[in-house]
């Protein structure tokens, strides 16, 4: 990450680009618990439609692992983006077909376009006001499916997170994504954390788009 991009993060990004117990304490899932979260999530499209995956806040790669399994998209290939350089070192020693950015979602730039684009675990931790940049970003690169995995709450509303404000944000990411993009809401779903916490899918809801 150059020095510019470097002056230009704020709060919750240099706590992301700096944050290594976040790493310590996701390095292991059960498989077959996150292939179940995952198959619930794309439940209702056709696996083959997608060639191209770009995980967005890939850390070190807990969902690409899901979805890598033989039963989901284990042809596809995978592109990752992430601040946070120590993250994307171990995600590349796992995977190491997957193409890495090492850079920020506010002012990444990428030519290509993939047909499934998501976060997870992401967006709750983006300024409410840059909010509206990143999806401007993200849906330059979706040339399908648009995939939001986050914490809902039906008005907005700021947590403190390990006892810091300012990096996490809870709200309705879909209602909130529909009305800026105009895009098609073609799922929508609930990760009950009392099934799904050990994969690391606690309380989240999904919202899947297609691309307009």
């Amino acid at each position: 990450m150059d020095s510019r991009k470097e002056a230009e993060l704020g709060k919750p990004e240099l706590y992301w680009k700096n944050n290594m117990q976040y790493i310590g304490r996701n390095l292991t899932f059960p498989q077959s618990l996150g292939v179940k979260a995952w198959k619930k999530i794309l439940e209702s499209v056709s696996l083959s439609e997608i060639d191209t995956v770009f995980d967005c806040g890939a850390n070190i790669g807990r969902n690409i692992g899901f979805l890598k399994d033989v039963d989901l998209l284990s042809k596809s290939s995978f592109t990752a983006l992430d601040l946070n350089s120590v993250a994307l070192e171990k995600l590349i020693s796992a995977y190491p077909d997957v193409v890495t950015k090492h850079t920020n979602i506010l002012n990444f730039e990428c030519d290509q376009v993939f047909d499934l684009v998501f976060t997870s675990g992401v967006l709750i931790h983006i300024n409410p006001e840059n909010l509206e940049q990143v999806y401007e970003n993200l849906m330059k690169l979706t040339k399908k499916y648009f995939l939001l995995i986050e914490y809902f709450n039906r008005t907005p509303v700021e947590i403190p997170y390990r006892g810091e404000n300012g990096l996490l944000w809870k709200r309705d990411f879909g209602k909130h994504f529909l009305e800026k993009s105009g895009w098609e809401p073609i799922s929508y779903g609930f990760l009950w954390g009392h099934e799904f916490d050990a994969a690391g899918f606690d309380d989240v809801t999904y919202w899947l788009f297609r691309r307009s």
